[in-house]
């Protein structure tokens, strides 16, 4: 199991995408993104 935990703050509230090399990541079976951004 890993955490990657990212803070953001702005207004309007910030995107947050996570990459790995060239791709997207994106939620599937292993992968969850939470609200918080981890």
């Amino acid at each position: 199991k890993a955490v990657l935990p990212c803070t953001t703050m702005g207004n309007p509230k910030p995107s947050v995408s996570w990459i790995k090399g060239e791709t997207i990541v994106k939620e599937n079976a292993r992968i969850a993104v939470l609200d918080s951004g981890s």
